[in-house]
């Protein structure tokens, strides 16, 4: 199984960041689902559970996440003023999800589709259970919610304010949330399918379906110079997506990168102050995860 990992996604390497420090998180790859952390924050490395198995992480503004493996719940360590540390409140009883995706402030989960659980555990109308619905609970700013979408959720990824999804079926993304700063459902592209998406800081980008999996990108985040310091400066540089067939994609806080099929060389476009590190040379990569 091989996950794509971003600002939002659920991955077994995900970063947190904010104003308390970066911190870099991952799966131990001995097999043991153990989480490692290392970086500055205090609250998130002292934080880190020592013995807890996870599926999954996916890191916010100041705290991390991870799909319990036991549970199929949310765990969550480090600090929110938006979300409740620990098992995110309210917690449906008994609900498990797939899959998770973290913002600067929200968290969002897939719920496992219901297959006739016993009484104890959270039940359904025959309405809510039918098997093109999908769950999504989320906590924190302006998402506290349960969310249910009339089709089935492939992937989910997160944004700054916002959330998207990607469709089983049709391949299409929809997105929720506070679109204010990032136009990105309204910049929703129609009638396009996508294999995969990352969410970024203010845009979307996706892996076209099709063989030659080129990547597009919507939203705020990729035409904001003018949006950071009021005009454009040199020392700010713009560059635009590849045109070579990606295999994976994450999305920064105001840039993406992404994995190129033939090479597995990293790549990376989008907003760049003048001393950032450019991708590496002559490596090969088979993930990647991205902070702001």
């Amino acid at each position: 199984l091989q996950l794509a990992s971003a600002l939002g996604s659920m991955s077994s390497i995900a970063i947190s960041y904010g104003e308390g420090g970066s911190v870099f998180c991952g799966l131990k790859s001995d097999g043991s689902h153990l989480v490692v952390c290392y970086g500055s924050n205090a609250a998130i490395l002292y934080g880190t559970p020592a013995h807890f198995q996870f599926i999954g992480l996916s890191g916010g503004d100041g705290f991390m996440c991870g799909l319990l493996m036991q549970s199929h719940q949310p765990y969550c360590w480090g600090n929110s003023g938006f979300i409740q540390m620990g098992v995110p409140q309210p917690m449906i009883k008994g609900a498990e999800y797939l899959e998770l995706s973290a913002g600067d402030y929200h968290l969002c989960g897939l719920r496992k589709p219901l297959t006739g659980r016993r009484s104890g555990s959270y039940s359904s109308s025959s309405s809510s259970s039918s098997s093109s619905s999908s769950h999504v609970d989320c906590w924190g700013y302006n998402m506290t919610r349960n969310f249910v979408f009339e089709k089935q959720i492939h992937s989910l990824s997160a944004g700054s304010e916002f959330n998207c999804g990607l469709s089983s079926k049709d391949k299409s993304v929809f997105c929720w949330g506070d679109e204010n700063s990032s136009q990105v459902i309204s910049l929703i592209p129609k009638e396009t399918k996508f294999q995969k998406i990352a969410a970024g800081g203010y845009h979307v980008c996706g892996i076209l379906d099709g063989l030659d999996s080129r990547v597009l990108c919507w939203g705020k985040s990729l035409e904001f110079e003018e949006e950071i310091s009021g005009s454009p400066t040199p020392e700010k540089i713009l560059d635009l997506p590849p045109k070579e067939p990606l295999s994976a994609v994450v999305g920064g806080k105001f840039y993406a990168c992404g994995i190129k099929r033939y090479d597995h060389s990293a790549v990376c476009w989008g907003f760049f102050v003048n001393r950032s590190t450019p991708a590496p040379k002559g490596i090969d990569f088979y993930d990647l995860a991205a902070g702001n």
